[in-house]
């Protein structure tokens, strides 16, 4: 069973906010273009401005984090504003950078690690990694019946929306068109014959490891 870390997407460096219009409520935001986001903002709430922003690695996860620090404080389900302070926010933004600074980080040792040359060594199992690996295996098969709901939820909404766009303002089910190579051994064996330049170009052989579960 392969698994590998299902980060979140990456999104580079940028900015989270907080910002509010009329009113008392605070939006906590993402953007990567505070000028460009502002000037959205100020189309529905021309009053709206920053109180407080902060450049950061992976912002999107930043933002994320915030938004599940403060979820209990969210005015309702589906707003985007929440009932808290300046400080409030000040507070857990120090966290929310420190989680996206590790993640970030991460991120990239795995890529590294990914692309390396293993050794034939493997290493002895302690009882700290045979603790963790117990921990991934339950978390793993609670993961794969979350995905098993999932998809079967998205089986019957693709079966109700049938041959239609989607279901308004919920689910969008459009044609979308693409090209698939759908032989690329064998496009790289006809290349490599007939026409090695473009082989030696676009084809490349890299290292890539699996991160495995036994």
């Amino acid at each position: 069973m392969e698994h590998f870390p299902k980060f979140p997407a990456e999104s580079g460096i940028g900015f989270v906010y907080l910002g509010k219009g009329y009113g008392d409520r605070y939006k906590i935001g993402q953007t990567d273009n505070l000028e460009q986001r502002l000037r959205q903002h100020r189309t529905t709430e021309p009053a709206f401005r920053y109180y407080q922003t902060h450049e950061t690695h992976e912002f999107k996860a930043c933002e994320q984090y915030l938004l599940a620090h403060f979820e209990g404080r969210r005015i309702q389900a589906t707003s985007e504003t929440f009932d808290i302070s300046e400080e409030d926010f000040r507070q857990a933004l120090p966290s929310a950078v420190l989680y996206a600074d590790a993640l970030h980080r991460g991120r990239e040792k795995w890529n590294e690690l990914r692309a390396a040359e293993s050794t034939s060594v493997e290493i002895d199992a302690t009882e700290e990694f045979i603790e963790m690996y117990s921990r991934l295996k339950d978390l793993c098969g609670k993961i794969e019946a979350f995905e098993s709901e999932a998809d079967l939820i998205k089986l019957r909404l693709a079966l109700a929306i049938d041959k239609n766009a989607g279901i308004a303002g919920l689910i969008s089910f459009k044609t979308q068109h693409k090209i698939d190579l759908a032989d690329r051994r064998g496009l790289a064996e006809i290349l490599k014959v007939e026409r090695p330049d473009l082989y030696e170009r676009f084809w490349k052989l890299t290292p890539s490891r699996r991160f495995r579960i036994k």
